[in-house]
């Protein structure tokens, strides 16, 4: 194992670790006001969702995301090519579901 590697693996751990320690703040139905765009809108807007549900559901796709982030620096260090293109797939893949279902669905209305 190289320094690179040992790099890549300490920087994709504390990544990995601080979207899991946020993930757990959302899905905890607190920190609503950490979701970008969320935090934006007029208080009379806020009140027209339902914070814990929006929460729940960006810790849901935030977990996942969290869990993968290590992908790049395993596939680095095996020589796995199409483990990044993996990585890459399931990180747009979530975010295109949550974009998707968050504004479309309307599950998250009062």
């Amino acid at each position: 194992m190289t320094q690179s590697d040992i790099i890549a693996f300490s920087v994709t751990g504390a990544i990995a670790l601080l979207l899991v320690i946020l993930s757990a703040v959302l899905l905890s139905g607190k920190g609503a006001n950490l979701i970008a765009g969320f935090n934006t809108l007029p208080k009379e807007e806020k009140e027209k969702y339902d914070k814990v549900k929006l929460s729940r559901f960006m810790g849901a796709i935030l977990l996942p995301i969290a869990i993968c982030t290590p992908m790049p620096a395993l596939a680095g260090y095996f020589k796995i090519d199409w483990l990044i293109y993996l990585y890459i797939a399931i990180i747009v893949s979530l975010c295109l579901f949550a974009l998707l279902f968050a504004n479309l669905s309307g599950k998250f209305k009062k």
